[in-house]
């Protein structure tokens, strides 16, 4: 195990960095939203990140980009416009650009595996049509 690549507290699993990019039709998806879902019932952690301006990102558990816990994951993706500039800081976003096809840990079959090291993923590369639902 790399342990300098492992960032750890007492009480808390470590974690290890995740690196990824989102790709809708060949495009960044600049400011999506991705979760990762432990396959482990026991596991209660849920990391996420949310990608720049050409789909980047890196997942957070504890701090912002201390990464994930080594282990198997269901990813889920939401795709959705901020509220316009000068909105109320509660304002909701738009719809799910992505229908949400990739937003319910059950049905979505993306799957990543996190090991105990620097973990830069492969692409999630998803195809959306406009037509649909």
């Amino acid at each position: 195990m790399c342990v300098a690549c492992a960032r750890s507290v007492p009480d808390r699993m470590p974690t290890f960095p995740v690196h990824g990019r989102v790709m809708v039709n060949g495009e960044p998806a600049q400011h999506a939203t991705v979760f990762f879902h432990p396959t482990d019932p026991a596991i209660r952690l849920f990391p996420h990140g949310r990608t720049d301006s050409n789909g980047y990102f890196e997942l957070s558990t504890y701090v912002l980009n201390d990464g994930a816990p080594a282990g198997d994951y269901t990813v889920t993706i939401t795709w959705q416009d901020p509220p316009p500039a000068g909105s109320a800081p509660d304002a909701p976003e738009g719809p799910d650009k992505l229908h949400g096809l990739f937003a319910n840990p059950r049905t979505s079959t993306i799957r990543v595996h996190v090991a105990p090291r620097d973990n830069e993923l492969k692409p999630f590369q998803l195809t959306v049509s406009d037509g649909q639902p």
